[in-house]
Formats: structure tokens, C-alpha cells, sequence
């Protein structure tokens, strides 16, 4: 073969190689995060008015309740690992930091607890402690009526009080080597790291809801429905957006975008770079709840008993889960679990809900049993949360299995019954992660003569 023929061969095959790529079926992912629909799996019961947040931590939840307890739930055990009782009641949520459990009571005790639910250290604080507790860079943050800032060591030993003198009642956020936090009044303040005052900025009116701070970037909305994006080195506002609602609980900023829950009962999906909205959605009701974000999912409990998730890139609703109950506090995620919280006035009881994706097989006969020899029977299939299922039909008779249709795509078969007897008919669903079967019993009877005089014209040769 002459050489610029060869060469001609080589060239055909490597233009020819992306062509078939281009060909080729693209196969969708296995599905990630949360699949509706889902259903209960497992609780666990507790005493007493939650606080309307729980957090989470590892692979445990962690909640307070009024009469005093801070309780750590195990998600996978589907148990309570551990409860710890403070001096005086709990009206809000503890606060789960890389190295201890923090919690106050009613009468500002602050109480620091290891993972295994053991007292650290506790410290009664002589101010109405306004803020969350909060770890960073090394430190117990929390801000107070009397205007002050206090940063305590996680060791409990080392404290320090800094004080912009009007009550701190937002925040406070680390950012990289700054805190910053909002008083009462509107104003945001930044300090270093050691309580040095860097520069403030005053907003249009007072502060709705908790700050989100990402990377140089910190966002907060205010009572008169403006929504801002602060740069906190240089700062200056960025831009500033004015919603339907106010801000009603913590924003998420995630891959350049920011996710809103606001008081007109809607879910804001914001452009981190520019204010934009890029899509919104409606909620069941307004919310004070945090969001949880799940592989790509937005899942946005509020004062009702149904849970909806939303895809974060479009803002379709990807399913609901109606709770029978109105939830009593945020939702979280802890792969591959959804976990929730009821709460009955009534009796004072509430519990802690697993939910997971549910999966469901339904093999189903177009005829009822039973049906005479010779007769021809359709059997349907129909499932949920599998992904690109494959079906394989057999027939149970007595300890005899045998594989009536190997697997495939297809989910209905049907059944050609020659001999009388019972049966047990089955299909076996798999997809890449997960199998279940379903069975029915199926009855075959003797034929009757006018089905035998029908079976011996179609079985005599003409």
C-alpha cells in the first residue's frame, strides 16, 4: 500500500472516532441528594417545645428544647445518643462548632459540651445575650443588649468585650481575619480579629432576618424588603435588591448563587455577582426556618405540615412530603436522610423523622386468578425511585425457581400458563444501586372443553 493511501486510512479512523462518540447514547447519571417521593423511616420521641432550628453535625443532629435539654441525635442509628440538662430553661438552638456543642439557657448561661455530650466548661454571662453562639478563628463569639461583643476561648478561660455601645443583634459572622456583626439600629460593624473597629456601614432600616457571609462577601436583608450585598474590604454595598418580602431566615450562598426564604411565603433564587433574581418559587408558608441544600436540591421547610424540595438551577419543584403535622423546626440533610421535626401542643411531645427515598415494585396480572390451562396472561410492572431499571420475570413452583424472561428493559411479560397448578410469579427490579422483588400467587385450572377444543384447533396442523 502506497504511503499517502496509509496516511489517508489514519486520518479517516481518527475523524471517524469522535463521530462515534458523537453517536453514542449519553447515559443520564444515577440520580444524587434527594429523590421524591419519600416516606418515613423511623423516629425517635422526645419532651418538650423544640427550638425552631437543629443542626447538624457528622452524621448527628443536635436540638434543644424548653425545659432544658440539649439532645444529640444519631441519624444513622435512627437514636438518642445523648441528652444534657442546663440550670434553667432553653429558648434557642445550640450551636454545633468544630470542637464542642454550644448552648445558653433563659438566664445566659453559656454551656460548651464535647461531641459525646460531657460539660466542658460553663460561664454565666452578666448580659441578655441577644445573638447565636458562635465558633470561629478559635473563639466563642456572641453579641449583647449592652452593645458588647464577647470572645471567649474555646477553653472558656480567656474572654474579651468589645463594645460599639447599641445592642448587637445580628451575627456575629467570621470573614476570613474580621468579624462582623449588626446592631440594632442598621449599622453593620467590622473589627479584626482583635477587636479593633475597621470601619461601619449604616442600611436603610433595621435588620430582618441573619447575615451570610461568603468569602468577601456579606449579604443581609432589612425590614423595608431591600436585600444587600455588602464588600465587607472594601466597605461598600455591591448592589442592593428589593423583594416582595423581608429576609425570614439564614441565606445560603452556594456556586455563585444565593437562596432566600422571605416572609411573602417565597423561595429567592439571587445572582451572588450581580442581585438578579434568576428564579423564585412559592412555599407552603412563610418560614423562619433555615434551608437545606442537597446535592443540587433546595429543601425548604416552613409553618406547614408539607415539605417541598426545589432544583436549585431552575427552581422546579422536585417533590413534596406531607409531614400530617405542621413541622416544628428546620429541615436537614444527612445523607442519604432527610431528617424533620414534629411537635404537638397538646400533649408536649414532639419526635425527630428519617425520611427516606421510597422505593416501591408492583407486579400486577391483567387477568385475576385463577385462569384455565392454555391461556395467555399479561403481567405489568410498575416501580418507583429506580433509575433505568431492568426487569426479570421467573416463576416459583413448589422449591423450583426458573427465569421465565432474562433481564431487560422491558417490564411486562406475558405468561403462556400450558399446565394447571399454583404458581408464584415474581420480578426482580434492579437498577446500579438497589434491587427489590414483588410476587403474586397466580392459580391455573383445568380447561375448561370448549378452551380444550380451542387449544387442539390451534396445536392441530392444517
Amino acid at each position: 500500500m502506497k504511503r499517502t493511501q496509509i496516511l489517508l486510512l489514519l486520518l479517516g479512523a481518527v475523524l471517524a472516532a469522535p463521530a462515534c462518540r458523537l453517536l453514542k447514547p449519553r447515559i443520564a447519571p444515577y440520580p444524587a441528594g434527594v429523590v421524591f417521593p419519600v416516606v418515613e423511616d423511623g423516629s425517635v420521641p422526645f419532651s418538650g417545645r423544640p427550638a425552631a432550628v437543629v443542626r447538624a453535625r457528622g452524621g448527628a443532629v443536635y436540638l434543644s428544647t424548653r425545659p432544658g435539654f440539649i439532645r444529640c441525635i444519631d441519624v444513622a442509628g435512627r437514636k438518642e445518643t445523648w441528652s444534657f440538662k442546663t440550670d434553667n430553661r432553653i429558648l434557642e438552638p445550640p450551636f454545633a462548632g468544630a470542637t464542642s456543642i454550644y448552648a445558653r439557657d433563659e438566664a445566659d448561661v453559656l454551656y460548651a459540651l464535647s461531641s459525646g455530650g460531657e460539660l466542658l466548661w460553663k460561664r454565666s454571662v452578666p448580659e441578655k445575650i441577644l445573638t447565636p453562639v458562635v465558633e470561629g478563628a478559635g473563639r466563642v463569639l456572641f453579641g449583647t443588649a449592652k452593645g458588647n461583643l464577647w470572645s471567649i476561648a474555646i477553653d472558656g478561660k480567656d474572654e474579651r468585650v468589645f463594645g460599639p455601645g447599641k445592642a448587637i443583634i445580628n451575627g456575629p459572622l467570621i470573614s476570613g481575619a474580621r468579624i462582623v456583626f449588626g446592631t440594632e439600629d442598621g449599622t453593620i460593624h467590622v473589627l479584626d480579629l482583635g477587636g479593633k473597629p475597621l470601619w461601619t456601614y449604616r442600611a436603610s432600616a433595621k435588620f430582618a432576618g441573619p447575615m451570610a457571609v461568603d468569602g468577601d462577601a456579606l449579604f443581609f436583608g432589612t425590614v423595608d424588603r431591600w436585600f444587600y450585598r455588602l464588600e465587607i474590604g472594601a466597605a461598600r454595598p455591591k448592589w442592593r435588591v428589593r423583594l416582595g418580602g423581608f429576609a425570614a431566615a439564614e441565606p445560603v450562598v452556594l456556586k455563585g448563587r444565593l437562596y432566600l426564604p422571605a416572609t411573602n411565603s417565597a423561595l429567592y433564587c439571587l445572582r451572588g455577582s450581580g442581585g438578579d433574581v434568576i428564579w423564585w418559587a412559592n412555599i407552603p408558608s412563610r418560614t423562619p426556618y433555615d434551608l437545606a441544600m442537597a446535592d443540587g436540591k433546595v429543601i425548604a421547610a416552613s409553618l406547614s405540615e408539607r415539605l417541598p424540595a426545589f432544583d436549585a438551577a431552575t427552581g422546579k419543584q422536585g417533590g413534596a412530603f406531607k409531614a400530617g403535622k405542621d413541622l416544628a423546626t428546620n429541615a436537614v440533610w444527612v445523607d442519604p436522610l432527610i431528617v424533620v421535626v414534629q411537635y404537638d401542643v397538646a400533649t408536649d411531645q414532639g419526635k425527630v423523622v428519617f425520611l427516606k427515598k421510597d422505593v416501591q415494585v408492583v407486579l400486577s396480572a391483567k387477568k385475576a386468578s385463577p385462569q384455565p390451562a392454555g391461556d395467555e396472561i399479561p403481567f405489568t410492572v410498575s416501580v418507583v425511585g429506580f433509575h433505568l431499571p431492568r426487569y426479570e420475570f421467573y416463576i416459583r413452583s413448589g422449591d423450583k425457581r426458573e427465569v421465565a424472561q432474562k433481564a431487560s428493559e422491558k417490564s411486562a411479560w406475558t405468561w403462556f400458563a400450558a399446565a394447571e397448578g399454583s404458581y408464584i410469579i415474581g420480578v426482580s427490579v434492579t437498577d446500579a444501586k438497589q434491587s427489590r422483588e414483588s410476587e403474586v400467587p397466580y392459580v391455573i385450572e383445568k380447561p375448561s372443553e370448549k378452551k380444550k377444543e380451542e387449544t387442539e384447533k390451534k396445536e392441530t396442523p392444517k
